[in-house]
């Protein structure tokens, strides 16, 4: 039990990390260091004839503090300049003045630097002009890496759900530059999703300001009901992107190329719902399939159906399905011999959720299967169960830390004796869960650890791990990850006798085992133009990369 109690501290532990502000991710104006230092960061723009925002990039900042020290800065890219300085009065001046339509700028601002100070803005409007000026210099337009200039708003597009198709993003969405790393976008676009009760999706689109857009943020919603096709679902987000990238566009010389449009609602809704719904939140979804495959020598077919019916409402979650399945193995050995091999399985599931507030859920499970290769001719279960959640549960689509608990009761009856000299029995049993799931601007985790014991003996139990994660380490490199582990004491059906080596290739019957496994590693890294516009479909169905 120690191993669980620490198990579950180290999920804590992240979610704490986790649950930090989003600053611990982006340093942002205010901020602390370990050594009680204040970041101060200075946006440096000109404004056009449009009221466009226009950063000023390679421009030289001098501040000095109360005791006489001396530092200079320089803006990036983005207009921004930053340095870490001791709490107190500064004074922010520019040794030379900046040119921008036949004037010259100066400034010199004091400012106090303290935790939680804001960005300090050197605009036009709290600038002294000091006299007439040629043309602006070329630091006065953004230019992109490589010479190219470009007057569009930066992005990153980052799509984690169901539903995504980042080509068509790119060609319905034209007036804004996609960029392929993080670090050289100014708005970072996290798109998160989560299933709907009706068998839709219900998906949030995060827009997260960078750089000389840092501290915005916005959060729009938006969902698919189960009709809909993944064109229905692609073309939805672009309707959401493409709104909330207003306020971002507006800032940038193509705001007097947008044009705003209104198309009236034909359809009344109320709260998400239509305002009459014959169905009372009931949905039913049924799925068939079969396959088959072969060759001289070999021959598979499979045949699978499933049917699921549900309703979820915001206080309560009721879903039961069944679901079954046959399959067939037959070879021709090389002396001409012949194997065959057949199995089946069955079931049916219920579960029953009453929501209790933003955090606890309480419910039930049961179910009934039956499966060749598990050796079980009729299996039940019936468990209440308990959950919290960490997290609200309206955060769901981008963090969740749940706990759950459960405690039920099953009915085994065996197809043949097992190995305990048992042909039916009924044990109970208890089982705790915990499950992290993240999905943020860095990366997305995912981690799942299951205990689980039967009361009557406790020796005869199970322990699964389960974890993933993709993780953006720095500019064009990220991590990822999967792995699982599985502790097996509870093979209560395994029969007796042995099986042919022809049974154990095809999995006629699972094989007692103590442990199982799996996982995989991957390491991305990708560098070049920051760039990522561009759609080429050419030869993709011939293989072409």
């Amino acid at each position: 039990m120690s191993r669980h109690r620490l198990s579950i501290i180290a999920i804590c532990a992240v979610a704490a990390i986790v649950s930090a502000p989003a600053g611990a991710q982006i340093r942002n104006p205010g901020d602390l260091d370990p050594n009680g230092r204040v970041l101060a960061k200075i946006a440096v723009a000109v404004i056009d004839a449009t009221g466009a925002s226009h950063p000023v990039s390679s421009f030289n900042i001098l501040i000095v503090s109360e005791s006489g020290t001396r530092t200079t800065v320089r803006t990036d890219d983005a207009g921004i300049a930053a340095a870490w300085l001791q709490p107190g009065n500064y004074q922010f001046t520019t040794p030379e003045p900046l040119s921008w339509n036949g004037r010259a700028y100066t400034w010199d601002l004091t400012t106090a630097i303290q935790p939680g100070a804001g960005m300090i803005r050197f605009l036009p409007s709290n600038a002294t002009i000091v006299s007439g000026a040629a043309s602006p210099p070329a630091a006065a337009s953004p230019v992109a890496a490589g010479g190219v200039t470009s007057q569009k708003l930066r992005v990153f597009a980052d799509c984690q759900a169901d539903g995504c198709d980042l080509d068509y993003f790119r060609q319905e969405i034209p007036f804004v530059d996609y960029m392929r790393d993080r670090a050289d976008a100014s708005v970072h676009i996290l798109v998160t999703g989560q299933p709907t009760g009706g068998g839709g999706e219900t998906y949030a689109i995060n827009f997260i300001g960078l750089r000389e857009l840092a501290g915005s943020a916005d959060t729009l919603h938006y969902i698919a009901p189960q009709s809909a096709t993944q064109s229905d679902k692609r073309a939805g987000l672009v309707q959401v992107i493409k709104l909330g990238l207003v306020r971002y566009v507006a800032r940038t010389p193509l705001a007097t190329q947008l044009q705003i449009g209104y198309t009236p609602a034909v359809v009344a809704t109320v709260g998400g719902q239509p305002a009459r719904d014959p169905w009372n939140l009931w949905v039913v979804r049924t799925n068939v399939n079969a396959s088959v495959n072969g060759e001289e020598s070999q021959y598979f077919t499979t045949l699978r159906g499933s049917s699921v019916a549900n309703r979820t409402s915001e206080a309560w979650k009721f879903r039961i399905g069944v679901n079954g399945g046959y399959s067939e193995s037959k070879f021709t050995f090389g002396d001409g011999s012949k194997f065959a091999a057949y199995s089946h399985y069955y079931g049916a599931s219920e579960i029953l959720v009453k929501s209790l507030g933003g955090h606890w859920s309480a419910g039930e499970r049961s179910s009934l299967s039956a499966s060749t290769y598990l050796n079980q001719k009729l299996y039940l279960r019936f468990a209440p169960a308990i959950e919290l959640n960490v997290f609200p549960y309206s955060e769901a689509t981008r963090r969740q830390l749940t706990f759950q608990y459960s405690v039920g009761v099953n009915s085994f009856n065996y197809q043949d004796t097992t190995i305990f000299n048992k042909i039916s029995e009924v044990r109970p049993d208890q089982s705790l869960i915990a499950a992290l799931d993240v999905k943020q601007p860095w990366g997305s985790v995912s981690f799942s650890l299951e205990g689980t014991a039967f009361l009557d003996d406790m020796t005869k139990h199970r322990v699964v791990l389960n974890n993933a994660f993709d993780v953006r380490v720095f500019k064009g490199f990220s991590v990822s990850m999967y792995m699982g582990a599985s502790l097996l004491r509870d093979q209560l059906y395994l029969a007796k006798g042995t099986l042919s080596d022809e049974d154990i290739l095809v999995r006629k019957r699972q094989l007692a085992s103590t442990f199982s496994y799996y996982g995989g590693l991957g390491l991305s890294y990708t560098f070049g133009s920051i760039f990522n516009n561009i759609v080429n479909p050419r030869f993709d169905l011939a293989g072409g990369n």
